[in-house]
């Protein structure tokens, strides 16, 4: 398990950029040690396409790094689309823990859930409905998929009646947001990591404005569906990497 506990004062002066706030953070692992980290938000254009005039906000952690002759920061992308980095550094196991503290070792680490992901706001999550599935029978896909469908329906319909426009949930608009947070952190230049989604989201920056911001695009692999990653005395090895 994990536990992340908060201290009330910024870490972050919000007069310098109000869509910015930034918290001191520590992180305690089970049976690991005890990290300094940053917990963050940052306020995005929900559709900078559309321009709805409206707001959403992106979640992160950022991990000081540890160097005193650091390389460019380096941001984690989750797979998914809308898996949570955040979430998964307390499963079981702390492999994603082990490799947040592989990187720190040499560089600032961010990690960032996509727009509409856990710790994000608003987090577009709907609860599923055992009612559409048949409690008197063996399970089928087809009994699954239908009963997925109804409660895909019913969420898209509930946030869509709170007003939100969820043709923005898109790779182009998660490519920009982690520009914007890039620049909102004060960075010229970061490293990107990802794998399965993260791997398109990786591509899609490197295609969008600010292909000469980053220095070592890293995919591991490319949408494959996971990243391919073993352990070498608790440090994470990258297996099939791909250079860009």
């Amino acid at each position: 398990f994990g536990v992340i506990l908060t201290s009330g004062a910024l870490a972050h002066n919000q007069a310098e950029n109000p869509d910015l706030f930034l918290y001191p953070h520590v992180v305690y692992m089970q049976g690991g040690p005890a990290v300094m980290a940053e917990k963050g938000l940052l306020r995005v254009p929900e559709n900078r396409k559309g321009n709805t005039g409206k707001s959403l906000t992106i979640g992160f952690l950022r991990f000081p790094t540890k160097s005193q002759n650091p390389t460019k920061p380096l941001f984690l992308l989750a797979g998914g689309p809308g898996v949570s980095w955040i979430r998964d550094l307390s499963r079981e196991g702390g492999y994603d823990y082990k490799e947040v503290l592989f990187y720190q070792e040499f560089a600032d680490v961010i990690i960032i859930d996509q727009r509409g992901a856990v710790n994000s706001f608003p987090s577009f999550r709907c609860r599923g409905s055992a009612k559409n599935l048949p409690l008197d029978q063996p399970l089928t896909f087809e009994d699954r998929f239908r009963a997925e469908a109804k409660d895909v329906k019913a969420c898209k319909k509930f946030w869509q009646e709170k007003g939100f426009d969820l043709t923005a949930l898109n790779t182009l608009e998660n490519a920009d947001d982690i520009n914007d947070l890039r620049k909102a952190l004060g960075y010229d230049k970061i490293n990107l990591v990802g794998g399965s989604y993260g791997s398109h989201l990786g591509l899609t920056i490197l295609r969008r404005q600010i292909p000469d911001k980053i220095t070592e695009p890293d995919q591991t692999p490319v949408s494959t569906g996971g990243r391919a990653w073993g352990f070498l005395d608790q440090r994470p090895v990258p297996r099939g990497r791909i250079r860009l």
